[in-house]
């Protein structure tokens, strides 16, 4: 398959836990024979294009934006404008894989505009985190996860706890959800030393 793969962090540019998610999940696909374009954000002297473990990455620049949301909606504006481009010129795609609400509206409008099936995961909700929606910022946030999670033809959760948060916070059937446990390199985790203290035995 060829898929399109959105997410707002992806390394070097680390902000939270999907940056590592992201980087270890997609090599495995790219070895099961699966084409990944991976749109993420510009970072620093990172490359706007590259191949990392086989994910094609396209880095797109974000506008300056007077806060957060204005800035993640000019990276949707951003992401849509180069996924329509990759779609367009590269294609077809087979599928589109959003990683939580930041980049909900560029994946959503991409899944429609070229009749591509969008399946998302979200590693944790607005209400999952503040125990309920208690602000303006909480209820819009959660509106978008909401959108992602409707627009969405498969849902991808890590445990089965969001499973059914999935329901509390979206009325989202059980049945459409995958639980989808985070796996770890083996390879890459370092094997902790053991410091051992000891006295030379007086007899």
């Amino acid at each position: 398959m060829k898929i399109l793969v959105l997410a707002w962090e992806f390394p070097p540019r680390i902000v939270g836990g999907i940056s590592r998610h992201v980087a270890e999940l997609y090599p495995e696909l790219v070895r099961l024979g699966h084409e990944v374009h991976l749109l993420t954000v510009e970072f620093g002297h990172a490359p706007r294009y590259e191949v990392v473990d086989g994910i094609r990455v396209h880095r797109v620049s974000v506008s300056e934006s007077h806060d957060f949301f204005h800035w993640v909606a000019n990276m949707n504006d951003s992401m849509g404008k180069h996924g329509g481009k990759l779609l367009q010129e590269d294609g077809p795609f087979h599928l589109i894989h959003a990683h939580d609400w930041l980049v909900a509206d560029a994946a959503i409008a991409l899944k429609h505009l070229f009749k591509i099936p969008l399946i998302a995961t979200i590693h944790a909700t607005e209400f999952g985190r503040h125990n309920g929606l208690h602000t303006e910022t909480h209820r819009y946030i959660n509106s978008k996860e909401a959108a992602l999670v409707t627009e969405a033809w498969r849902v991808i959760v890590c445990t089965q706890y969001m499973r059914q948060e999935m329901g509390w916070a979206f009325h989202c059937p059980a049945d459409k959800v995958d639980v989808i446990y985070n796996g770890i390199c083996q390879e890459k985790k370092q094997p902790r030393r053991l410091i051992g203290f000891s006295r030379p035995l007086h007899h």
